[in-house]
């Protein structure tokens, strides 16, 4: 779920500049305030595992969404992107230092970061 979708979507039901900010904000706090912490953890632990159970995490974060919310009220859209970004904060530290490592040269990171998984 692409954070502009959700946005646009908080906009058509709630037609409101603050439910926006709160939603951008709930998605990104927990990187900024984790990112000293999670980043001590993708160096600390194997990247590979990190980047499975977060993106584990991330597929039933989806799934019970999907299964049990709706995404149509504050609280629930609050909840998830709060959710949403707590397990990002862990996912991309890993995942930009994995790619760091997997090319000798500098010459593919330009396609890795094009191609690498933000959401």
């Amino acid at each position: 779920f692409p954070s502009h979708d959700i946005s646009l979507h908080m906009l058509s039901i709630y037609n409101s500049v603050s439910a926006i900010i709160i939603f951008m904000f709930s998605w990104w706090v927990s990187g900024s305030i984790l990112s000293p912490v999670t980043g001590y953890f993708a160096d600390r632990f194997p990247r590979q595992k990190i980047i499975v159970v977060t993106n584990s995490a991330r597929v039933i974060l989806v799934l019970l969404f999907l299964i049990f919310g709706r995404l149509d009220t504050l609280p629930e859209v609050y909840l998830f992107t709060r959710t949403w970004g707590l397990i990002l904060a862990f996912y991309m530290p890993a995942m930009l230092i994995m790619v760091r490592e997997m090319f000798v040269d500098d010459s593919g990171l330009l396609y890795a970061n094009s191609t690498m998984d933000g959401i």
